[in-house]
């Protein structure tokens, strides 16, 4: 499981989870489309609560 999550306004400001995802790819997709509808901050974490992506 990946989850998604994201700072709308401030990189100062809670994470917000966007949503859960079975695979990589498409955790990391929607991230990228978190990204370009506004957040200025996202991020993609695995179940060890690793960091996979950061944009």
């Amino acid at each position: 499981m990946f989850r998604v999550q994201f700072k709308r306004h401030s990189p100062l400001e809670a994470w917000t989870t966007y949503g859960s995802y079975g695979s990589e790819a498409t955790a990391i997709n929607a991230a990228i489309s978190k990204k370009n509808a506004g957040a200025i901050m996202v991020k993609v974490i695995n179940k060890k609560k690793e960091t996979i992506y950061v944009g």
